[in-house]
């Protein structure tokens, strides 16, 4: 129903980027150009013309645009930095920490002893001292689960509504090893494989449990029109990135093929247990390569285009205050030489610094105050529809808004201080003789 906005878009991106230029280019160019319409004696005898007119009404127009900008980027990347923080702090509800998941064989798909030589190796793994539990599974946390059930329901219930469970393959090493918490009823038992399954909150309320727990000890018909007992509920765990919502998951004792995964949690105070791991996979599956993943990092690897987005942003935040001040640079240095006689008049007249100071900054706190009327909602707007992506987000603070318009208003006043405290400091007397 709303406007979605991708931020990591190529062709958006680019059209921004040469609006920036372009807006940069054209508010660094005009002091030049005014500059060097006018011969060195002029320029020497400080008699450049007054500041109004068209040409200024243009070069403020500019500037706004490109403060503009420089305040919407800074508050976009402010933001996009917040969110991404905190989906990396964000409590998933398993333990990613010293848990190493390796690729299930390939070669011994097709055997009939499969399951039998996996329990083998885990044993064999779990002898060592370094690791303590060990999982089979047919996806990890980070992947995308395979497959999905829409005929399951109830017995004595329907389907009507064609809601979608996600269904894992697992056995019962998996809430152990993956640290998942047992809210209800009890794990998997080996000897019950095919006839008992567990499910997450979210899939007992799908199932229609006001209290999740209900749902333990009942019956479902799944999409083979077999009959499984619910024998235990798992608080609710974030499978993959919070981009997604909370889905609802029914889990079965079922090892998995070429495509699954061995996972161990390793104790944190062993040394080197991936060479232990090797060597022991190698014996019990010479013809396969042994393929591992550190969970913490394959589950963080979900953000990998946010977290280079964010960078990008920052650089191009960076560029953008950059030459903003140097275009504000220019328009000062230009500003200065023009009313060089006139804050001559006002300090003969008694003006003190400071009144100099504050008569010099205040048009551009003008332009900036200007600018921010346009920035703060455009970067409230384009935030807002980002963070619509993800099933979990923060809440847009003033203060986020706010912010950028600050830093940007400082970044403009050390500019132009330079120029300005030169132009309060001169001496009157010889400014208005060189008039």
């Amino acid at each position: 129903s709303g406007v979605t906005i991708a931020f990591p878009n190529l062709t958006r991106t680019t059209l921004h980027f040469f609006a920036f230029i372009i807006a940069t280019a054209l508010v660094a160019f005009y002091p030049a150009h005014v500059i060097s319409r006018y011969k060195p004696v002029m320029i020497l005898n400080n008699k450049l013309g007054n500041s109004k007119g068209k040409g200024n009404m243009l070069q403020q127009a500019l500037l706004v645009f490109q403060l503009f900008l420089s305040i919407a980027i800074v508050g976009i990347t402010l933001i996009a930095a917040r969110q991404i923080d905190f989906m990396q702090k964000f409590d998933t509800g398993f333990n990613a920490s010293q848990t190493i998941s390796v690729r299930a064989p390939a070669s011994t798909n097709s055997d009939s002893l499969r399951l039998s030589r996996y329990r083998a190796f885990r044993n064999e793994v779990l002898q060592q001292p370094a690791f303590r539990s060990g999982a089979s599974s047919m996806n990890i946390p980070g992947e995308e689960i395979r497959f999905h059930d829409e005929a399951i329901h109830p017995v004595g219930s329907t389907n009507e509504k064609k809601q979608s469970f996600w269904v894992m393959w697992i056995d019962e090493g998996y809430q152990e090893t993956f640290g998942l918490n047992l809210l209800a009823g009890r794990n998997f038992n080996p000897e019950e494989r095919g006839s008992t399954c567990l499910i997450n909150e979210t899939a007992a309320r799908a199932l229609g449990f006001e209290n999740p727990a209900d749902a333990v000890n009942t019956n479902l018909i799944n999409q083979d029109n077999k009959t499984v007992t619910i024998v235990g509920l798992w608080q609710d765990y974030h499978h993959q990135s919070l981009r997604k919502p909370m889905e609802p998951v029914i889990f079965y004792y079922h090892h998995p093929h070429e495509y699954g995964y061995y996972s161990f949690r390793a104790n944190v105070q062993q040394g080197d247990y991936m060479q232990a791991l090797e060597k022991i996979y190698t014996r019990h599956y010479p013809n396969d390569n042994f393929n591992y993943y550190f969970l913490d990092r394959f589950f963080a690897a979900q953000y990998q285009s946010d977290q280079l987005f964010a960078k990008l942003l920052t650089l191009f935040s960076v560029i953008s205050i950059s030459v903003a001040c140097l275009g504000l640079l220019g328009m000062a240095t230009l500003a200065m030489v023009k009313r060089t006689k006139e804050i001559g008049v006002r300090k003969v007249l008694g003006a003190s610094v400071w009144n100099i100071l504050v008569l010099l900054s205040k048009n551009y706190i003008r332009l900036i105050l200007i600018s921010c009327v346009f920035a703060f909602p455009v970067c409230y707007y384009l935030t807002d529809q980002w963070l619509n992506g993800f099933a979990y987000q923060i809440d847009i603070q003033w203060w986020m808004i706010v912010i950028p318009g600050l830093l940007v208003l400082v970044a403009t006043l050390l500019t132009i201080s330079t120029q300005s405290i030169r132009a309060a400091m001169a001496n009157p007397a010889k400014t208005l003789r060189d008039q």
